[in-house]
């Protein structure tokens, strides 16, 4: 039992780190969700959907392309746009949630 509680969290470390490494080479597709938290102003933290164009709206922002993006990239073009209303470049986290795929219902319709 000592044994498990002295790895529960390594494994944790690691599967989190499996998450992180997957989530940084995923490119971003319209109708995914970002969530995105500014830790220097909170009350920029939101989540917002990527549009069927690719584009995100943020605050100070503004539009901001994200089709086709890996998180890095999108976070880099976020404290770009925003760095301007602050004393020092903001430090932008986002992850993604991605799309769910239309579940198929196998079923016909008759007319």
């Amino acid at each position: 039992m000592k044994l498990m509680k002295l790895f529960a969290p390594l494994i944790a470390l690691l599967l989190s780190a499996g998450m992180l490494s997957a989530q940084g080479d995923y490119q971003i597709r319209p109708g995914d969700t970002l969530v995105i938290e500014v830790l220097e102003d909170s009350s920029l933290n939101r989540a917002v959907a990527v549009l069927p164009n690719g584009q995100i709206n943020f605050p100070y922002a503004g539009s901001v392309a994200a089709q086709g993006r890996t998180v890095s990239e999108v976070e880099g073009a976020l404290r770009s746009g925003i760095s301007s209303n602050f004393a020092s470049p903001p430090t932008v986290f986002v992850t993604v949630q991605p799309r769910q795929a239309m579940a198929s219902t196998g079923g016909s319709s008759s007319s």
